[in-house]
């Protein structure tokens, strides 16, 4: 531009149209392809999801993140890489697996709520294409969404129709069907208070066998070698068993001085009924009333 100026003015003259060496846009802004991507985009990122863990944490996408997913093709068009979205997914499941949190639980004939502790990974991760395909559709619909993320196995009671809830308390399990309650109040045996107390927590079945034999040690270094019916472990060597040796006495305050091991003791038939219904899909519940 200088030089042409200087150009110009030597020649004499004093009217010089610079439009002579500018580069005019392929593309301006009133460009009906550039508004149309615009309007595209813009519905895209005005997308707000919150993530709500079970540690009352919350993790949000939004604008800031989604922008730096936007690509243009060949055509000029943009969008969504859609890679980017199961990327964050999947960043997004390392954090929810390293994150503890507690879960409120309305307990069978009980008037208030218990607070149970969330720690097992299994409950705790996500479930990645789910996640990634419900994103996918939120994001398509706009909108702000606030909810917890999509686990593989759900950590809301409220949304299983099936589930075992054992009192340590009341010393009592329930167990409910696809909503019926096949179980009722069946008085049970759990750890040896202040030595082997059972666990609390949300738990899931790890597996099932007959006729097993549980074998350990004794608090006095004997070893044991306990011949079940049913075996339904669901923490470690912790699980739902029958107890013979128990001669049908169980619940009240046995657990206080005879407890188990950890173990759930209970009833021959009622341990048939858990046995022959549950699934590694539905939750153990243990909790303490008074607690």
């Amino acid at each position: 531009a200088v030089k042409m100026c200087l150009e110009e003015l030597e020649k004499g003259n004093t009217a010089i149209d610079f439009n002579l060496i500018a580069n005019t846009p392929e593309i301006v802004a009133t460009d009906n392809i550039l508004n149309e991507n615009v309007k595209v985009i813009n519905h895209i990122l005005s997308t707000v999801i919150n993530f709500e863990l079970t540690d009352g944490s919350i993790v949000t996408l939004d604008k800031e993140t989604m922008k730096n997913w936007i690509c243009v093709d060949d055509e000029g068009i943009y969008y969504i890489e859609g890679s980017n979205i199961q990327k964050f997914v999947e960043e997004l499941n390392q954090k929810v697996q390293k994150t503890e949190g507690s879960l409120v639980f309305t307990p069978s004939d009980y008037e208030g709520q218990v607070i149970l502790p969330v720690t097992t990974k299994t409950a705790l991760s996500i479930d990645v294409e789910a996640e990634t395909m419900q994103i996918r559709e939120e994001i398509a619909a706009s909108g702000t969404y606030t909810r917890r993320p999509i686990y593989e196995q759900d950590i809301d009671v409220a949304n299983y129709p099936s589930y075992v809830e054992i009192d340590i308390t009341r010393q009592q399990v329930w167990m409910y069907l696809e909503g019926e309650l096949i179980v009722d109040g069946a008085p049970c045996v759990t750890g040896n208070a202040g030595n082997h107390d059972t666990p609390t927590g949300l738990y899931y079945l790890t597996s099932k066998s007959r006729n097993a034999i549980l074998r350990g040690r004794n608090d006095d270094g004997s070893r044991y070698a306990s011949p079940v019916s049913f075996w339904m472990p669901f923490n470690g060597g912790i699980g739902i068993h029958d107890a013979s040796w128990r001669h049908g006495v169980f619940g009240g305050e046995i657990y206080k001085d005879n407890g188990s091991h950890g173990c759930v003791n209970m009833g021959y038939e009622d341990a048939k009924t858990i046995y022959e219904n549950i699934s590694k899909q539905m939750p153990i519940i243990v909790y303490a009333s008074d607690k």
